[in-house]
């Protein structure tokens, strides 16, 4: 089963769930996480944020502008 379809599965199953319950499943409170919780999941998922995108130049953003594949059918 796929990702999309996995994550379109959970939110149907809480669509029609009250929030204590999903509260209960997802090991939270209305308050949010706790310090612990948050310093445990860091260290299994890692931080929750972007990878930095390294600086372009003038020359790599204008190719990525203008060759595109669709350009080339049109």
């Amino acid at each position: 089963m796929s990702k999309a379809t996995l994550f379109d599965n959970r939110i149907k199953k809480y669509a029609y769930c009250k929030p204590p319950e999903i509260y209960r499943d997802l090991g939270t409170s209305a308050l949010g996480l706790s310090k612990e919780q948050v310093d445990v999941m860091r260290e299994r998922y890692g931080k929750n944020s972007f990878q930095e995108r390294k600086t372009d130049t003038t020359i790599q953003r204008l190719r990525r502008a203008f060759i595109n594949p669709f350009h080339v059918i049109l």
